[in-house]
């Protein structure tokens, strides 16, 4: 999906258009979570670049874009409209009789001495460890190996931020997937005892986040 979304805007042609939409199907098809994540994203990438080309007076390269970017969308809303329109019509969906302890049961959580921050940056919290019945497991938390593992892709991570950023030509790729990963850690940490703990609450109950 994400080379194809990098493709589709070095060359906005029709094809690479119908190839992007056609992956998003695909992904519609197995996980609903994940086609969120997709929608989010191009939605904050093209947006990005739409601006970008208003600023630098690059209108033939918008209307290109938008050219080849509605038609392949038009056609992803046709062949999802079998799911789509009873969602969307749905008046009562299951969701809205959530509260507040449905979402703490599915809580990001810590583990022993490990806060709810530092488990979730190593891709952790979301299996129940805090639980009573977790004991009967063995944890990846619990091996050194893994924490100089988790220590080193981080390291590596933070290497390519940097370099990202002292290149002109890449950083503002760079930067839109440090928001975007920002933001999805917040989220990820849901009603974890966190200090996004409040604003996540706050927006699961409002149905922002809720699909992702």
């Amino acid at each position: 999906f994400i080379h194809f979304l990098f493709k589709f805007t070095k060359s906005p042609g029709f094809k690479l258009g119908i190839k992007l939409f056609s992956l998003v199907i695909l992904i519609s098809l197995f996980s609903l979570h994940f086609f969120v994540m997709v929608v989010l994203i191009m939605a904050v990438w093209f947006f990005f670049h739409f601006v970008k080309y208003l600023i630098t007076k690059k209108y033939v390269f918008l209307k290109l874009t938008l050219k080849n970017l509605i038609p392949a969308g038009l056609m992803f809303l046709v062949l999802s409209s079998y799911w789509l329109i009873p969602r969307i019509i749905n008046t009562q969906p299951f969701e809205n009789s959530f509260d507040i302890t449905h979402w703490q049961a599915f809580a990001a959580s810590g583990y022993k001495g490990i806060g709810t921050t530092i488990n979730v940056l190593s891709l952790n919290g979301f299996w129940g460890e805090s639980q009573p019945w977790s004991k009967q497991f063995a944890w990846p938390q619990d091996n050194a190996v893994f924490w100089i593992a988790t220590g080193l892709i981080w390291l590596f991570v933070s290497i390519g931020i940097i370099s990202g950023f002292r290149s002109k030509k890449i950083r503002p790729v760079v930067i839109f997937f440090l928001l975007l990963g920002l933001t999805s850690f917040i989220f990820a940490t849901g009603a974890g005892e966190t200090i996004f703990r409040n604003f996540n609450i706050s927006a699961e109950m409002a149905g922002f986040s809720r699909s992702s």
